[in-house]
């Protein structure tokens, strides 16, 4: 659960449980209590459990037909009416869930079937998306600061698509007498931006799996969809699964979650004891920063999943055999285009370093070529010379990116010190851009970090090489 619901009166929960068991065929195994405290970042509110939880509990379970998904819209005919809806793809899945959400929202109110919990989900987010000038400033030098402007002008484009191809539509097969100006309030860019940002901080994937199931860890939404669509677009979708959602995320916790084919019911399983009074968390899965805080709209500080991204490009005009090598690196998952490589600041990156003494290779033959890749391939030395070619270009790359930040880790420090008082003290609007703020500075000082710590790793790798005197 992302940070946003704080703001909510302290009753607003009083019943909800109730509800949920009642309205939706909610199973709890222990009472949850809602209640907020300080986190990482800003105020949070979280589920804590009136009792022992053991290894092995079946802590929460719902059945499909209450989760807010695809598959239910099926069954709204308004919805169906409209061409748009009437074909599940996995390219138009997160835009027919955030329409849906708004019209349970706005059109359907107190009529929806998740009206209790729609009424509780955060009123605003935190994610990159809702990033003002200043804050995203803060961002300079990370890839995160490209991410949200690329979002940014995705999710206006997406918008005015929708607005014209289908809202237009949807409007018209309204039957509740709303007015155009009520209906563009409703259906606003910034109700847009909610629905979307609600999807990625607080939907789950479900896959149906017609074998016996299997009790996973908790991955991220956009890590579930992307694998599961590669074997059966038609097995996994997304769904708003409420009491589930009010989990916040903690990526040591021991837990699982799965859809049982045989019960019909998404269940969360607890691998972990529980003592009675504590905060249960999920695990969304080993996600950097850079994901938290795009989607999902919060940072761990001192995450031990941390990476920073990057990619290896190779120019064509300059490169010997830059056909065999760039179907090479795509044929073993190292494409230099599309696939970044992923840093971390305990262990340099093997597949980087291979990718890199390829790209590097100079020889005359495409016979010589082949056989010196796959000593590549085989993780080996190609050769002195292209050893300390392919470890000078990635030392220089790692610079350059560092020095694209505009601050110094020890001044990132001074201001992370100097804001643990200030969050709580300000009122709410300054709280809001000093947490986002906080959460940009975390996120670049962890990159610089992770930068400084492979640049030393490789330069201890260039020395063992170089003559010695």
């Amino acid at each position: 659960m992302a940070p946003g619901d704080e703001k909510l009166a302290a009753d607003a929960f009083v019943g909800y449980n109730a509800w949920a068991a009642e309205t939706l065929a909610v199973q709890i195994a222990t009472d949850f209590v809602y209640e907020t405290q300080e986190g990482a970042c800003d105020a949070e509110r979280g589920v804590f459990i009136a009792e022992d939880v053991t290894p092995h509990t079946e802590v929460f379970s719902l059945p499909l037909d209450s989760a807010l998904s695809v598959q239910s819209l099926q069954t709204n005919v308004v919805l169906q009416s409209i061409a748009f809806f009437q074909q599940l793809t996995p390219e138009r899945e997160d835009d027919q869930l955030a329409i849906a959400l708004l019209y349970e929202k706005f059109v359907r109110g107190g009529k929806s079937k998740w009206a209790k919990h729609i009424e509780l989900l955060p009123r605003t987010y935190h994610n990159a998306l809702y990033f003002g000038h200043e804050e995203l400033k803060a961002l300079e030098g990370s890839n995160v600061f490209f991410v949200a402007q690329q979002m940014e002008k995705k999710v206006a484009l997406d918008y005015a698509r929708l607005k014209e191809s289908v809202l237009l539509e949807l409007f018209e097969n309204i039957a509740e007498g709303i007015n155009v100006d009520l209906f563009d309030e409703f259906f606003s860019l910034e109700n847009y931006k909610w629905a979307l940002s609600t999807i990625w901080s607080r939907f789950v994937s479900l896959r149906l799996d017609e074998s016996s199931p299997v009790q996973e860890k908790d991955e991220p939404v956009e890590e579930i969809v992307t694998s599961a669509r590669k074997s059966d677009a038609k097995q996994s979708f997304k769904a708003m699964v409420p009491v589930f959602d009010m989990l916040n995320h903690d990526p040591e916790a021991e837990m699982s979650h799965f859809f049982d084919m045989t019960t019909q019911r998404f269940k969360l399983v607890s691998h972990q004891h529980w003592n009675a009074g504590a905060q249960m968390f999920i695990n969304y899965g080993p996600l950097s920063n850079h994901k938290l805080l795009s989607l999902y709209g919060f940072v761990i500080i001192g995450n031990p999943f941390d990476a920073v991204e990057m990619w290896l490009p190779m120019d064509e005009a300059s490169t010997k055999f830059f056909q065999e090598k760039e179907q090479l690196l795509l044929t073993n998952g190292l494409d230099h285009a599309t696939n970044p490589f992923e840093l971390v600041a305990d262990e340099s990156n093997d597949l980087l370093l291979m990718a890199a003494r390829i790209q590097e290779i100079d020889c005359e033959t495409a016979e010589e070529f082949e056989e010196l890749a796959n000593k590549a391939l085989d993780g080996e030395i190609v050769s002195l010379e292209n050893e300390q070619e392919a470890l000078t270009r990635l030392i220089y790359t790692l610079e350059r990116m560092l020095e694209a930040f505009p601050t110094s880790i020890e001044e990132d420090d001074m201001l992370l010190e100097s804001w643990e008082s200030d969050l709580a003290q300000q009122d709410s609007d300054k709280s809001d851009n000093i947490n986002h703020e906080r959460m940009a500075v975390a996120v670049r000082r962890s990159d610089k970090y992770i930068l400084a710590e492979n640049i030393n790793m490789l330069k201890w790798k260039l020395l063992d090489i170089l003559p010695k005197n």
